[in-house]
């Protein structure tokens, strides 16, 4: 891949991060200025490793997302993207376990999956979301370490409402993430993505039991923010 200069990359992950998460974005305006890159910087990584594990046909890009897995342990790439985020990891103290958590379970969400309970739901959520919140306390500054089990809570509660969001979406990629005992009846990917109106219902309270789970997380969220630096706590908020 051709080296781009620090300047475009940032622009780069900027135009990223503006193009997928425009409500965060809108919001992370109330950074100082050296965070909202480093957020850019890290949403982009996040965004590109998130978008090869959602490819189709299901696991095309496994080996790539095994070999940034490897480059991450080595703490060197070729690619401009990971190099980037290894120097922001650097710059910001990120563990590299963080990282290795947040691949992993991208590289095994390649799959059809359907999940049976509560706690492989919370595996799966801390796996894509509390560990981003994490990885955001280090760029935050964060130093306090009791902040960091409400930073855990704040993406598992953001994972559960993609979750209840998505779920046709992702039913239509194999994927059903609504844990099977918040159901009623049960339900299939070609059940929801086919129309079945008694599935579809299902989901339904499914997705409501969920929400009302994720709110509270949330509220246990919202206790943590008094460890946040003040430069950043109304962004979060």
């Amino acid at each position: 891949m051709p080296k781009l200069g620090k300047h475009q990359q940032l622009n780069q992950a900027e135009a990223t991060f503006t193009a997928n998460a425009k409500t965060f974005a809108l919001a992370a305006k109330f950074l100082p200025k050296e965070r909202y890159e480093a957020v850019a910087r890290l949403y982009a990584f996040c965004r590109q490793l998130d978008d090869l594990a959602d490819a189709a046909p299901t696991g095309i890009n496994h080996r790539e997302l095994v070999r940034i897995r490897q480059e991450i342990c080595a703490g060197n790439s070729q690619d401009p993207n990971i190099s980037d985020m290894l120097c922001l990891q650097r710059d910001f103290k990120i563990p590299t376990t963080l990282l290795l958590d947040f691949i992993d379970t991208l590289i095994e969400d390649q799959y059809p999956r359907a999940l049976g309970n509560m706690d492989e739901l919370v595996q799966f959520a801390y796996g894509v979301a509390s560990t981003v919140g994490l990885m955001m306390c280090h760029v935050f500054g964060v130093r306090d370490s009791k902040a960091l089990p409400f930073a855990v809570d704040l993406g598992l509660a953001m994972q559960m409402t993609n979750i209840a969001r998505d779920i046709l979406e992702d039913a239509q990629r194999n994927r059903v993430y609504v844990p099977a005992d918040l159901l009623p009846t049960p339900i299939t990917c070609e059940g929801l993505a086919g129309g079945d109106e008694a599935q579809r219902a299902s989901a339904y309270q499914g997705a409501l039991k969920l929400l009302a789970i994720a709110d509270e997380y949330y509220a246990s969220a919202a206790l943590g923010y008094g460890y946040l630096p003040r430069t950043v706590r109304q962004a979060i908020k």
